[in-house]
């Protein structure tokens, strides 16, 4: 019985040391998926991005969304579909953010149903749209489950947001130990 534990413990530790590493990886919060499969994730766009001045965000969060895919290998696609529950809007609020991410989860299964993410016009007002591409992307690694990290990655609050507005290799190794 004991050399069965000990065969266990050492199979588990060499896997965990041979993993890839990602600090931004949140395991509390992922969708329901299918090991090998591409994570298909739909949206649908928000009722204040049809205004002129947030069409801007409908091109940040696009490329966002292109940028997960590309980054990945494919292995995160998102489709626009009119009956989404995932939301992606923009909101004008002085609240010191520039953007934010909801997420739900099953009471369950603690998996992940539902996330709304918005850009935040105030506090973004007259910054490059690539600042603003670099607070898409950090919200849509939310919505697909990411938490923070402290490693330089889009997922770091701590970022430079013009130059760092793409998925890292932290965020990526973050997406690909939750979906391989």
């Amino acid at each position: 019985m004991k050399r069965i534990f000990k065969v266990g413990v050492t199979v588990t530790l060499t896997a965990l040391l041979t993993a890839p590493v990602a600090y931004a990886w949140t395991a509390d919060y992922y969708w329901p998926h299918t090991r090998g499969q591409t994570l298909q994730i739909t949206y649908k766009w928000g009722d204040r991005l049809d205004d002129v001045p947030n069409s801007v965000w409908r091109k940040v969060f696009t490329n966002g969304m292109n940028q997960w895919t590309t980054k990945t290998g494919n292995k995160v696609r998102f489709s626009e579909s009119s009956s989404s529950s995932n939301i992606l809007n923009t909101y004008d609020d002085d609240d010191g953010n520039y953007g934010i991410c909801y997420r739900w989860t099953h009471w369950l299964t603690g998996k992940l149903t539902k996330f709304e993410a918005y850009g935040n016009v105030n506090t973004t007002a007259g910054v490059s749209d690539t600042f603003r591409q670099s607070v898409a992307t950090h919200e849509l690694g939310h919505g697909l489950g990411l938490g923070h990290s402290d490693q330089v990655a889009v997922m770091n609050t701590d970022r430079d947001r013009n130059r760092i507005y793409v998925p890292q290799t932290d965020d990526v190794n973050g997406i690909l130990s939750m979906y391989p």
